[in-house]
């Protein structure tokens, strides 16, 4: 365990965003302390404070939500820090405030990740004022400091030096859809070049999807990069997700049109060239009106790359090209339509394509709808297409409930956050007393350790303890030697600075070390006295007593295992994916009707169900061993669940054309809605699922045939789209090997 502590990242653990941020932090932080050093007056430490805490305050997301979050934090670190003030002379009355301010910024976590961080910080802030008494005018003099290091530090993060760490990643995202829009005119040159197949058509395969596929795998790295080292969520970052995730869905909706599209063109032009008089006409015209409609998806992919803001190229108010593309896609449909044999592959072939244009447009407008939230911070303009911003924003307003029906909800024990606040609260106040009762220099180390490592969950106490405890004493270390050496206090101060960037640096990236950094900045921050090392000593002994409260108090007061919950995570998952196989494949056999929106509903469902099951799996690894011994099959679960996720996904996109071909079709879906429902009552209750249904179990165990080419068995012919057939017996294979892990999780 201590090896694993100990171990650095080896990826990069700092971008030039987050040095420019840890620069800033610098900056609000250092330059107050010069000034309380240069001027003796170390009152004006409280700045410092204010200014260095702002930077934890800041998650990141649109400028508006941004600076919501530091004024809340200021003007509660106000407060804080007035009320602590006054509270230290009574020690009592400090303890009973200790615990109702952890309490209050514990429970603020049901608020998101910014409030979240907010409440931790306002319990931190009166933690420290609770150090040192004062009267009436001192504490009003304090909070004053405080509120303009605040104030200093909003105003370098918003106006002064406002950092874009997204904009890599917007621009490698805008050269995916320049790609996909380049790729999309190519199938129209080819139609026009090589009519009967050939050349332009095997390059457009050869080198357009290289150079896709290259530019998706960069737009994706280049964002995890990013994303790693942002603390919190943001809006921009999940508009990003989107189209990025649009970008994929879209290079394979086109790879599987171009095949239609090119199927399409040879069939005309093979007519036109038999000769046939009548035909000819109707052939030029279907082939004119294949060529507009890639012509049009390939103007509507540009004007998404142009709207995605990326200093130099973007346009605050694109043309709304997209509508072009759906009445060239019904041209297209029309002229299919109008076929002498509608039944022809040729026509076949068209009204293929049609189907996986019209797909990628609706694609093109859910990026569109992106790209506009990313200029408004959250908030698309009213002529997106097919995006009423004010009807969704009205939507969202009306599904969130009211703060204070949040909290009332979750005032009860069987609440995860009530559970934690009291935990919190209880550690806090006994912390603080002890510190009172012990008179330990320095005490309110001793909370502050114990607020910060205390998790909602208790793997990760145990985890965050180790951590801060072990990398807490590597820093005492620099921090003693630091005081040993540096006799002036202005040296002091521009070594801080350093500490300061680096910490903020690596926050996001790699907890140890950023507890490292920050280790130097508190006892420097705390006593700058020269000369004066004890003061780091009393900082790793304070940092051992207040992980050790934590550590007991995950174990001992109302413990939050992950093994616990992860069988509920687990059933809402699959409860989540048998939604989207009612929404996708019920619908496709006729079972059941279900509208697009619903369907986009059920598989967004399943993505955050997936998502949250993933991050469970990551905090149950952190809790001892031996809860369940087959974590393998955990993941072959999730695996396994984002996989038919895909394949209904990939249904999906064809969706309007599926009929059933079968009563057993119609039977085979039934008994998969039954074997998932089993699946996810089992898991739930930690048992052995039932055997699989018959029709299920019987395709389950049975081999593909390995005659048929891996990418063809879902495919009937070149002219069809999936055939409901084949995709529900790839689903009951699917949901064979998910019978199969739960049945080994919960064996016995």
């Amino acid at each position: 365990m201590l090896t694993s502590t100990l171990k650095l990242p080896t990826s990069r653990i700092a971008t030039l965003a987050t040095l420019l941020g840890g620069l800033r932090a610098g900056m609000a932080t250092v330059l107050p302390i010069l000034a309380a050093y240069a001027t003796a007056r170390p009152i004006l430490i409280w700045a410092a404070m204010g200014g260095w805490l702002s930077t934890f305050a800041d998650t990141g997301g649109a400028y508006r939500a941004r600076a919501r979050h530091l004024a809340a934090f200021a003007v509660g670190g106000a407060v804080s820090c007035f009320v602590g003030a006054l509270a230290a002379r009574a020690p009592l009355t400090s303890v009973v405030l200790v615990f109702v301010w952890a309490a209050g910024g514990a429970l603020l976590r049901l608020f998101g990740d910014a409030a979240t961080s907010v409440g931790s910080l306002l319990a931190v802030t009166f933690v420290a004022s609770l150090g040192t008494a004062t009267d009436v005018r001192g504490a009003a003099a304090r909070a004053a400091l405080l509120l303009a290091g605040c104030a200093w530090a909003m105003l370098l993060t918003l106006f002064v030096w406002p950092l874009r760490p997204w904009q890599p990643a917007r621009r490698t995202i805008a050269a995916c859809y320049d790609l996909l829009a380049g790729y999309a005119r190519g199938m129209a040159a080819a139609i026009a070049s090589a009519p009967n197949g050939g050349a332009p058509w095997h390059d457009l395969a050869l080198r357009e999807h290289a150079a896709i596929r290259t530019a998706i795998e960069t737009a994706r790295v280049t964002f995890g990069e990013t994303r790693r080292t942002r603390v919190g969520s943001s809006r921009r970052g999940e508009d990003l997700v989107v189209l990025l995730e649009s970008a994929e869905l879209l290079f394979e909706t086109l790879v599987a049109a171009a095949d239609q599209v090119e199927a399409t063109a040879r069939a005309a032009s093979d007519r036109r060239a038999g000769g046939t008089a009548d035909a000819q006409p109707s052939d030029d015209r279907l082939v004119h009106a294949l060529v507009d409609a890639v012509d049009a998806v390939g103007d509507a992919l540009t004007s998404v790359a142009d709207s995605i803001p990326v200093i130099g190229r973007w346009r605050a108010s694109p043309p709304p090209t997209a509508h072009r593309a759906d009445r060239a896609i019904v041209a297209l449909w029309e002229a299919a339509e109008t076929e002498h044999d509608p039944s022809s592959p040729r026509a076949t072939a068209a009204r293929n394509a049609a189907a996986l244009l019209e797909h990628a447009v609706t694609l093109v407008d859910t990026g569109a709808e992106a790209a506009a939230s990313l200029l408004s911070g959250g908030q698309a303009p009213a002529g997106t297409p097919r995006a009423p911003a004010q009807d969704l924003d009205a939507d969202l307003r009306a599904a969130q409930p009211a703060p204070w029906t949040v909290l009332r909800a979750n005032l009860t024990p069987d609440s995860l956050a009530m559970r934690h606040a009291m935990r919190v609260a209880v550690v806090a106040a006994v912390a603080t007393w002890l510190g009172a009762v012990a008179r330990l220099p320095h005490a309110t180390w001793v909370t502050t350790t114990a607020l910060i490592v205390l998790q909602p969950y208790a793997g990760l106490t145990q985890r965050r303890g180790l951590e801060r405890l072990t990398w807490t004493l590597l820093g005492g270390l620099v921090s003693a030697l630091l005081a040993a050496v540096v006799r002036d206090r202005l040296a002091i101060g521009a070594i801080m600075f350093p500490l300061a960037v680096a910490s903020i640096a690596v926050r996001a990236s790699h907890y140890g070390l950023f507890t490292f950094f920050l280790t130097p900045v508190f006892v420097l921050l705390a006593e700058p006295a020269a000369g004066d090392w004890s003061v780091a000593l009393v900082r790793g002994l304070d940092t051992l007593l207040g992980g050790a409260l934590a550590l007991v108090a995950s174990r001992v007061l109302w413990p939050s295992w992950e093994y616990r919950r992860l069988p509920s995570e687990l059933g809402r998952m699959l409860d989540a994916l048998r939604g989207f196989f009612r929404a996708v494949e019920w619908r496709a056999v006729g079972a059941e009707s279900a509208s697009q929106e619903q369907v986009a509903a059920a598989r967004r469902a399943v993505g955050l169900a997936s998502n949250n099951v993933d991050a469970a799996i990551q905090r149950f690894l952190g809790e001892p061993p031996g809860r369940v011994a087959d974590v393998e099959s955990l993941m072959t679960m999730l695996t396994f669940v984002r996989r038919m996720a895909g394949a209904l996904t990939t249904i999906a996109v064809s969706g309007g054309g599926l009929r059933p071909t079968s009563a057993e079709h119609l039977v085979l879906a039934r008994a998969l809605d039954v074997a998932l429902a089993d699946l996810g009552d089992a898991v739930r209750e930690e048992r052995a699922p039932p055997p699989l249904p018959e029709p299920v179990a019987r395709l389950a165990h049975r081999r593909a045939d390995p005659t048929v080419p891996r990418d063809r068995r879902a495919l009937r012919s070149t002219h069809e789209l999936p055939a409901v057939g084949v995709g529900l017996e790839r689903l009951a294979r699917q949901v064979g090997v998910l019978h199969a892990a739960a049945a080994r999780v919960y064996a016995g």
